[in-house]
């Protein structure tokens, strides 16, 4: 082959390399999907706190300076 033939030719190979790889690619995330699937995931939440802290001390040492 020679000239346009072998370049569609060679074009043809690419592609089926390409979707090769992508049918692998396919097969991993259909893998994972049926692996995460098969796992059970808790959400929990706790309340929110609200907080203050007061030190006397420390307001103390940082009038000193």
């Amino acid at each position: 082959m020679t000239g346009t033939m072998a370049e569609i030719q060679g074009a043809i190979n690419q592609l089926n390399t390409s979707i090769q790889k992508v049918l692998g690619n396919q097969q991993i995330i259909v893998d994972n999907q049926t692996k995460l699937n098969s796992r059970t995931v808790k959400l929990t939440h706790e309340t929110e706190r609200k907080q203050i802290e007061y030190s006397p001390q420390q307001r103390l040492k940082n009038q000193e300076y």
